[in-house]
Formats: C-alpha cells, sequence, structure tokens
C-alpha cells in the first residue's frame, strides 16, 4: 500500500526515545519536499516533558553516566520543519474523536521499571547546575 506524504495529517509520538521520534524531522522533511500547495499541515503530538540529553550509566553504582544516547527532535526543530506541535500529558482523543490516545502510562509492574542505568538530564532550579537523574524505578 502506498501512502501519500501529503495525506498524513498527524503524526503521534507515543514517547520520546529517539527509536521512535528519531526519524521524525526526516519524515517532515521528506512530506515538505513532496507535498503540493493545497497540502494540510501535519500535527506533531507530543508529551511536552521532552528529555534535555539521555544516557546509559553501567553498574553495579550506575553513578556515572558513560555514553549519551541520540537527541530527540526539539519543538523548534519540529515547527521548522512544518510540524504543528500539539502537547499533552493527558490522554485525548484524535481524528474526529475516533481513537483515543492514552498520555502517559504508569509503571506499574517490574517488567514496566524501565532498564537499570538509563538516565535522564534536568535543568537545575534557580541557577542550579543540571544533573542527571535516574530513569528507571529501582
Amino acid at each position: 500500500m502506498h501512502v501519500l506524504l501529503d495525506r498524513v495529517e498527524r503524526v503521534v509520538i507515543s514517547h520520546w526515545h529517539s527509536d521512535h521520534s528519531g526519524g521524525l524531522l526526516s519524515f517532515l522533511n521528506l512530506r515538505n519536499a513532496t507535498r503540493g500547495r493545497d497540502a494540510m499541515p501535519c500535527v506533531v503530538d507530543v508529551h511536552p516533558d521532552r528529555p534535555i540529553a539521555r544516557g546509559i550509566a553501567p553498574g553495579p553504582t550506575f553513578d556515572k553516566v558513560i555514553c549519551r544516547l541520540p537527541d530527540d527532535p526539539t519543538f523548534e526543530l519540529i515547527e521548522r520543519e512544518g510540524g504543528v506541535l500539539e502537547k499533552h500529558s493527558e490522554g485525548h482523543t484524535v481524528a474526529d474523536n475516533t481513537l483515543w490516545v492514552s498520555g502517559e502510562i504508569p509503571r506499574v509492574t517490574p517488567f514496566e521499571s524501565g532498564l537499570p542505568g538509563h538516565m535522564r538530564w534536568v535543568e537545575g532550579v534557580s541557577g542550579e547546575t543540571g544533573k542527571w537523574t535516574k530513569e528507571w524505578v529501582c
């Protein structure tokens, strides 16, 4: 089945990991290059809590990040490539109320605790230096 890029009206990014968001800018760029004059804008539906950076800190202490993972696209880059940002932290409907996007799903089982060593960079508050924090539940 062939999908015409200019017919794609919405992209939902389920979560901020580069294996989910990494191709977004390329898609928008290709869509821009191939769309007709009458093409609808493309909404990019994302969670507002985009990580500044993600990395890996190996065990056994998990206290030193030795590898930074690829960056997720920034909000500014998404808009520059023609994406119309919609930021949602809660569940919501799309496609004329025919599809439910759940929003963030809490991690409640040991399987969902995340991988030990996965870290997220967070900005400092009131002039403090930023820091790496755990992205998994112990």
